[in-house]
Protein backbone atom coordinates (compact mmCIF):
# COMPACT_ATOMS: atom_id res chain seq x y z
CA UNK A 1 0.00 0.00 0.00
CA UNK A 2 2.79 2.45 0.91
CA UNK A 3 4.67 1.76 -2.31
CA UNK A 4 1.48 2.36 -4.28
CA UNK A 5 1.03 5.67 -2.46
CA UNK A 6 4.54 6.76 -3.40
CA UNK A 7 4.04 5.69 -7.01
CA UNK A 8 0.72 7.54 -7.19
CA UNK A 9 2.31 10.68 -5.70
CA UNK A 10 5.06 10.46 -8.32
CA UNK A 11 2.46 10.13 -11.07
CA UNK A 12 0.57 13.08 -9.61
CA UNK A 13 3.53 15.47 -9.76
CA UNK A 14 4.47 14.19 -13.22
CA UNK A 15 0.91 14.72 -14.47
CA UNK A 16 0.90 18.30 -13.21
CA UNK A 17 4.22 19.08 -14.91
CA UNK A 18 2.74 17.67 -18.10
CA UNK A 19 -0.41 19.81 -17.74
CA UNK A 20 1.58 23.00 -17.05
CA UNK A 21 4.10 22.63 -19.89
CA UNK A 22 3.68 23.21 -23.58
CA UNK A 23 5.26 20.95 -26.17
CA UNK A 24 8.71 22.00 -27.32
CA UNK A 25 8.90 24.81 -24.77
CA UNK A 26 11.82 24.63 -22.32
CA UNK A 27 10.52 24.16 -18.79
CA UNK A 28 13.65 23.60 -16.70
CA UNK A 29 12.21 25.19 -13.51
CA UNK A 30 9.23 22.82 -13.54
CA UNK A 31 11.40 19.79 -14.21
CA UNK A 32 13.68 20.86 -11.34
CA UNK A 33 10.60 20.88 -9.09
CA UNK A 34 9.65 17.44 -10.39
CA UNK A 35 13.13 16.05 -9.70
CA UNK A 36 13.25 17.55 -6.20
CA UNK A 37 9.82 16.15 -5.39
CA UNK A 38 10.60 12.66 -6.68
CA UNK A 39 13.87 12.58 -4.73
CA UNK A 40 12.13 13.59 -1.49
CA UNK A 41 9.40 10.99 -2.03
CA UNK A 42 12.15 8.40 -2.51
CA UNK A 43 13.79 9.63 0.71
CA UNK A 44 10.60 8.92 2.65
CA UNK A 45 9.06 12.37 3.00
CA UNK A 46 5.28 11.94 3.38
CA UNK A 47 3.49 12.28 0.03
CA UNK A 48 0.96 14.72 1.54
CA UNK A 49 3.78 17.19 2.28
CA UNK A 50 5.63 16.66 -0.99
CA UNK A 51 2.51 17.00 -3.15
CA UNK A 52 1.24 20.16 -1.43
CA UNK A 53 4.73 21.74 -1.55
CA UNK A 54 4.91 20.81 -5.21
CA UNK A 55 1.44 22.25 -5.93
CA UNK A 56 2.35 25.62 -4.44
CA UNK A 57 5.76 25.88 -6.07
CA UNK A 58 4.41 24.76 -9.44
CA UNK A 59 1.70 27.41 -9.27
CA UNK A 60 4.26 30.03 -8.21
CA UNK A 61 6.73 29.22 -10.99
CA UNK A 62 3.92 29.12 -13.54
CA UNK A 63 2.65 32.59 -12.64
CA UNK A 64 -0.40 31.44 -10.67
CA UNK A 65 0.83 31.97 -7.10
CA UNK A 66 -2.19 31.96 -4.77
CA UNK A 67 -2.61 34.96 -2.48
CA UNK A 68 -1.79 33.95 1.10
CA UNK A 69 -0.94 37.23 2.87
CA UNK A 70 -3.67 39.65 1.78
CA UNK A 71 -7.29 39.14 0.90
CA UNK A 72 -7.42 38.28 -2.80
CA UNK A 73 -10.63 40.31 -3.01
CA UNK A 74 -10.10 43.56 -1.04
CA UNK A 75 -6.30 43.40 -0.42
CA UNK A 76 -6.65 43.75 3.38
CA UNK A 77 -4.03 41.89 5.42
CA UNK A 78 -5.45 38.52 6.45
CA UNK A 79 -6.10 38.29 10.19
CA UNK A 80 -5.33 35.24 12.29
CA UNK A 81 -8.87 33.89 12.13
CA UNK A 82 -10.79 31.50 9.95
CA UNK A 83 -10.77 33.08 6.52
CA UNK A 84 -11.90 31.49 3.26
CA UNK A 85 -10.47 30.01 0.08
CA UNK A 86 -11.62 31.05 -3.36
CA UNK A 87 -9.78 29.87 -6.47
CA UNK A 88 -11.84 32.31 -8.53
CA UNK A 89 -10.63 35.25 -6.40
CA UNK A 90 -7.03 34.03 -6.48
CA UNK A 91 -6.53 32.36 -3.11
CA UNK A 92 -7.26 33.34 0.49
CA UNK A 93 -9.96 35.89 1.20
CA UNK A 94 -10.84 37.61 4.45
CA UNK A 95 -13.86 36.64 6.52
CA UNK A 96 -15.59 39.93 5.64
CA UNK A 97 -15.31 39.38 1.87
CA UNK A 98 -16.18 35.69 2.28
CA UNK A 99 -19.56 36.71 3.67
CA UNK A 100 -20.34 38.45 0.36
CA UNK A 101 -19.33 35.61 -1.98
CA UNK A 102 -21.56 32.63 -2.79
CA UNK A 103 -19.04 29.78 -3.13
CA UNK A 104 -16.13 29.87 -0.73
CA UNK A 105 -14.51 27.18 1.39
CA UNK A 106 -13.47 27.94 5.00
CA UNK A 107 -9.69 28.26 5.44
CA UNK A 108 -8.47 27.52 8.94
CA UNK A 109 -5.64 29.46 10.54
CA UNK A 110 -3.58 26.26 10.68
CA UNK A 111 -4.08 25.59 6.97
CA UNK A 112 -3.20 29.17 6.01
CA UNK A 113 -0.02 29.06 8.09
CA UNK A 114 0.87 25.69 6.56
CA UNK A 115 0.35 26.99 3.02
CA UNK A 116 2.57 30.00 3.77
CA UNK A 117 5.25 27.78 5.30
CA UNK A 118 5.23 25.35 2.38
CA UNK A 119 5.47 28.16 -0.17
CA UNK A 120 8.26 29.99 1.69
CA UNK A 121 10.40 26.90 2.34
CA UNK A 122 12.66 24.63 0.37
CA UNK A 123 11.33 21.07 0.37
CA UNK A 124 14.12 19.84 2.66
CA UNK A 125 12.85 22.26 5.33
CA UNK A 126 9.14 21.96 4.47
CA UNK A 127 9.38 18.19 4.87
CA UNK A 128 9.56 18.75 8.65
CA UNK A 129 5.98 20.04 8.67
CA UNK A 130 3.69 17.77 10.65
CA UNK A 131 0.50 17.17 8.70
CA UNK A 132 -2.27 15.15 10.33
CA UNK A 133 -5.13 13.65 8.34
CA UNK A 134 -7.49 16.61 8.84
CA UNK A 135 -4.90 19.18 7.77
CA UNK A 136 -3.86 17.01 4.81
CA UNK A 137 -7.49 16.85 3.62
CA UNK A 138 -7.96 20.61 3.96
CA UNK A 139 -4.73 21.52 2.14
CA UNK A 140 -5.50 18.97 -0.55
CA UNK A 141 -9.05 20.29 -1.02
CA UNK A 142 -7.94 23.91 -1.34
CA UNK A 143 -5.02 23.32 -3.67
CA UNK A 144 -6.90 20.84 -5.83
CA UNK A 145 -9.71 23.36 -6.27
CA UNK A 146 -7.16 26.01 -7.23
CA UNK A 147 -5.45 23.70 -9.74
CA UNK A 148 -8.82 22.61 -11.16
CA UNK A 149 -9.76 26.26 -11.66
CA UNK A 150 -6.46 27.06 -13.42
CA UNK A 151 -6.44 23.92 -15.58
CA UNK A 152 -10.21 23.84 -16.14
CA UNK A 153 -10.11 20.08 -15.56
CA UNK A 154 -9.62 17.51 -12.83
CA UNK A 155 -6.27 15.92 -12.12
CA UNK A 156 -6.66 12.26 -13.04
CA UNK A 157 -4.10 10.88 -10.58
CA UNK A 158 -5.73 12.77 -7.69
CA UNK A 159 -8.56 10.22 -7.76
CA UNK A 160 -6.02 7.41 -7.38
CA UNK A 161 -4.47 9.17 -4.39
CA UNK A 162 -7.95 9.47 -2.84
CA UNK A 163 -8.66 5.78 -3.35
CA UNK A 164 -5.33 4.74 -1.85
CA UNK A 165 -5.88 7.00 1.16
CA UNK A 166 -9.18 5.19 1.85
CA UNK A 167 -7.63 1.72 1.84
CA UNK A 168 -7.26 0.19 5.29
CA UNK A 169 -3.73 0.07 6.68
CA UNK A 170 -2.34 -3.46 7.03
CA UNK A 171 -1.95 -4.67 10.61
CA UNK A 172 1.44 -5.78 11.86
CA UNK A 173 1.73 -9.51 12.48
CA UNK A 174 3.21 -10.32 15.87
Amino acid sequence: RDDLGLIAAGWYVAELVDRFTAERVPSAPLFDLLETSLRRLDAGVPPAVVCRWFDLHLLDRSGFRPELRECAQCRAVLLEETNAWSPEAGGAICARCAATLPFVDPLTVRALKSLRYLLASELAIASQLRVDAALARELDRHLRAFLRFILDRDIATARLLDELRELPRPHAVS
